[in-house]
């Protein structure tokens, strides 16, 4: 699941006062906001494939428990790449004021 490229070379690491953070060139930062956005149609695909067999299965009488937990976790880890998509989209913008 985690598809984390490596630095690209000829990045330069900088650290800032949050920690050591990668110094980024508008294509990094472009391909980054990409795979967010993947991840995040991914997880839609993914919650509403979940939600249509629990609604099946209670349709069908069945036990919908471990189908709903695993629910639960697929939208808690929708959120982190939302949230992970919300921050590329931030730095984007950032550098494209900057040019």
């Amino acid at each position: 699941m985690d598809d984390e490229r490596p630095p690209r070379a000829g990045a330069a690491s900088s650290t800032s006062g949050n920690g050591p953070r990668c110094k980024m060139d508008l294509a990094d930062i472009l391909d980054r906001f990409a795979e967010a956005e993947h991840r995040v149609a991914d997880g839609i695909q993914a919650i509403a494939l979940q939600r249509a067999f629990i609604a099946k299965s209670k349709q069908d009488g069945r036990d919908t428990t471990q189908a709903e937990d695993a629910l639960g976790r697929l939208e808690q880890v929708h959120r982190l790449h939302l949230e992970d998509r919300d921050r590329a989209l931030v730095t984007l913008r950032e550098e494209i004021a900057r040019l």
